[in-house]
């Protein structure tokens, strides 16, 4: 209580020196109030102005602007045209002969096309009697048929090729299988030349017991063995 007692003492004291200062209502400066007045007036309207220029900006300017940039179709690219290559159909002369052969002379004279040609193969049998190298009659028909269907496929190399089994000659007009196959490609030979095939597409050859294609040892395989051959090629005749 001696406390409180002390303070209000000390208040009615002080009070009577403030107003002895003599501060006035009108002495006070209250221009800031002015200043913050117009910063908030000047921000409110910055405030609405952006936000009405925002209400004017329409959906579709916003899409606009946001929409990706569009994509640019790839140029059509030009493809050449390739042209197939054109086959040709047409059976080559070696297919051509064999075939004719095949059909027309089935069981007399056999064909077997090779990488160099065609070869034909007449047994002895159609051409000569046994060790004999003159063409016996039945043989002619044969051998005039075989022409007329070399001319139909055309020119042609012709080597006439002599063979024989491996048993030796014993006595006759022939010394040896050598002469032998030698006579029989001459006297073939000499058929083509009377039935006007040029000279310079005829070769004949002797291959006596050389070149067998069956086994001497039987009788069936040297008659095997005992042939004419013509080897055809159409490729040297071209050249």
């Amino acid at each position: 209580m001696i406390f409180a007692h002390h303070n209000e003492r000390e208040d009615a004291e002080f009070m009577p020196a403030l107003l002895d200062l003599g501060w006035e209502a009108e002495d006070r400066d209250d221009t800031w109030l002015v200043s913050f007045a117009d910063l908030i007036s000047t921000t409110l309207a910055m405030v609405v102005l952006m936000f009405g220029r925002a209400a004017l900006t329409t959906p579709v300017q916003a899409e606009a602007t946001l929409a990706p940039p569009p994509i640019a179709a790839p140029a059509p690219v030009a493809t050449a045209f390739v042209a197939a290559p054109v086959v040709d159909t047409k059976p080559s002369p070696e297919s051509r002969l064999a075939s004719l052969v095949t059909a027309r002379f089935a069981g007399r004279i056999s064909a077997e096309q090779r990488k160099e040609g065609v070869v034909l193969t007449i047994p002895e049998v159609a051409l000569f009697d046994s060790a004999r190298a003159e063409l016996h009659a039945s043989a002619l028909p044969l051998l005039n048929e075989l022409a007329a269907t070399l001319r139909e496929v055309g020119e042609a190399q012709i080597s006439v090729e002599g063979h024989t089994d491996d048993r030796p000659v014993l006595g006759g007009e022939f010394r040896s299988n050598w002469d032998l196959a030698s006579a029989r490609a001459n006297a073939v030979t000499a058929f083509f030349l009377t039935n006007d095939f040029a000279p310079q597409r005829l070769h004949s050859v002797s291959y006596a017991d050389t070149r067998p294609v069956a086994d001497n040892g039987n009788a069936q395989g040297r008659a095997a063995n005992r042939r004419v051959e013509l080897a055809i090629e159409f490729t040297a005749a071209r050249g």
